[in-house]
């Protein structure tokens, strides 16, 4: 038996406005998944890119549960593995948690240059 994952897309404003962060589950489909559950986040000079929640297919996408930054680009992936997971909570506190950290950084080194 599978888990069941939430399942939509918003990119560039276009898709299920509910797929954002914070999450709204109203009329977002759930789909039953084999392996886990899967959040994306995209953003682009801190503006939301992409947001979307599938399926997470083990042996297609090993998962770090982490983001990575590539010029004005951060994408965020988090991979669970019960029933509505990729909908927010821990996932949610996680990535502002994750983000918080690079900002408190970020002014703490250009604290440190001037």
């Amino acid at each position: 038996m599978g888990v069941q994952c939430y399942s939509c897309a918003l990119t560039n404003g276009e898709g299920d406005p509910g797929c954002a962060d914070p999450f709204n589950s109203t009329g977002i489909a759930t789909i039953e998944c084999t392996d886990g559950c899967l959040k994306g986040i995209t953003t682009v000079n801190g503006e939301l890119s992409i947001a979307a929640r599938y399926c997470w297919e083990v042996t297609l996408l090993p998962c770090a549960n982490d983001c990575e930054s590539l010029g004005a680009q951060t994408a965020c992936v988090y991979c669970c593995t019960d029933d509505l997971c990729n909908g927010g909570g821990a996932l949610s506190a996680r990535f502002f948690a994750i983000m918080a950290i690079g900002v408190i950084v970020a002014v703490s080194m250009q604290s440190a240059i001037i």
